[in-house]
């Protein structure tokens, strides 16, 4: 008996150990719902606002969906997933501190009918996968602070969207602090979806890609801010893609601010429909590709093309008598384009480029001015270079 009293000593430890690890795993899973008066703001750390506790660490999800709002002014909150807005509606203020979604994902407007709003105007938002209007409506307003949303190239649930499904709605707000997404944003996702972003005052932008309308309807206006496409990989995917999917629909008006990306393309050569509308503002790219289905009206701002701009569908001057400058050694390829009110405009093209108006355009009459240092071009026509000029140029003459 004396040797096996120390093995039941044992036992007892080991079951009670297992007991414990148990206990432990099924404390940290489950769903917390918010639960504070919805007519006043309540504390996000207050354990009493919750049904299961302050949402932290893995597996604890957080769902704000009674029509009240949490409110983030200082500390380290966190959820396994968060969800504002899953059948009714919800909203999060975060004017400090730092909000982790802990690698997941975070949803504004879960199901249809339902409304999310997250307002950030101080501190960090870390949120990975990001759907703003996921099957319902969400809303994402940003004054200042830094929001970081990240997802997976691979997996298209771990997007940062803005409307994914057939009839949601979602729409961002940027007019202060600033704004990092990688991989990159999509506006308007599946068909029947629908997607805004508004970017203004001192809002920063930084993605790898922006692309409006993949296939529902996606839209983006820029009356101020930065707009900074990364292009560090040299890949040349880094670009602003406005509807070139088959069912996709984008338009991007640019009133002012700054864009820097190394392309912008509008619209695809078979399918898609993309708009492209500068008032103002400076975009500095590496080229600009218009496609058939696609329209790049034109009336004011700055466009530095390091390489090209060519368009095989609408360029439109729409009336105004704006001047459009072609920086030295560019192109600007318009010869299978559509040339469209363009009587009261200009093109000032500076030396080494080449410009390629469509058959039977006399830039000379069917503009208000044309003036070129370099190579001058009509589709159709035999080339003639004067003599003391060149040009260097990748296009179809």
């Amino acid at each position: 008996m004396g040797t096996n009293r120390p093995l039941r000593v044992l036992r007892t430890w080991a079951f009670a150990f297992v007991i414990v690890i148990t206990c432990t795993t099924a404390a940290l899973a489950g769903d917390t719902w918010w639960q504070h008066d919805p007519t006043e703001t309540g504390l996000w750390f207050e354990p009493s606002n919750w049904t299961n506790g302050v949402p932290g660490g893995y597996y604890v999800n957080a769902r704000i969906d009674n029509n009240g709002t949490a409110l983030i002014s200082s500390g380290d909150a966190a959820a396994w997933h968060l969800i504002i807005g899953y059948h009714n509606s919800g909203n999060l203020l975060q004017t400090g501190g730092t909000l982790d979604t802990v690698n997941t994902y975070m949803r504004l407007g879960h199901e249809s009918g339902s409304t999310g709003t997250y307002t950030l105007t101080g501190g960090t938002l870390n949120a990975y996968g990001t759907k703003i209007g996921f099957h319902g409506n969400g809303v994402f307003e940003q004054t200042g602070g830094e929001a970081i949303f990240t997802g997976s190239y691979s997996d298209s649930d771990q997007w940062h969207v803005i409307g994914m499904h057939s009839g949601s709605y979602g729409v961002c707000r940027l007019s202060g602090g600033r704004q990092k997404i990688w991989p990159g944003l999509v506006i308007g996702f599946a068909e029947g979806s629908e997607g805004l972003f508004e970017l203004s005052g001192t809002g920063e932008l930084e993605c790898n890609k922006i692309t409006l309308g993949r296939y529902g309807t996606g839209s983006f206006i820029q009356t101020g801010g930065t707009v900074l496409i990364d292009n560090s990989s040299g890949n040349h995917y880094s670009n602003i893609n406005v509807g070139l999917q088959p069912s996709g629909s984008g338009t991007y008006e640019f009133h002012a601010g700054e864009i820097q990306a190394y392309g912008i393309y509008v619209g695809g050569d078979t399918t898609g429909s993309g708009t492209f509308i500068q008032t103002g503002g400076t975009a500095t790219l590496d080229l600009v590709d218009v496609g058939s289905t696609g329209r790049y009206v034109y009336t004011g701002g700055n466009v530095n093309f390091a390489n090209r701009f060519v368009s095989r569908g609408e360029f439109d001057f729409d009336s105004s008598s704006a001047t459009f400058a072609v920086p030295q050694g560019a192109t600007l390829d318009l010869g299978q384009s559509i040339l469209a009110n363009a009587s009261n405009a200009s093109i000032q093209a500076q030396a080494n480029t080449l410009v390629v108006f469509p058959s039977g355009f006399d830039p000379a009459i069917d503009l208000a001015s044309y003036n070129s240092a370099g190579v001058t071009h009509i589709k159709g026509t035999t080339l003639v270079v004067p003599a003391g000029r060149g040009f260097t140029a990748t296009t179809e003459i």
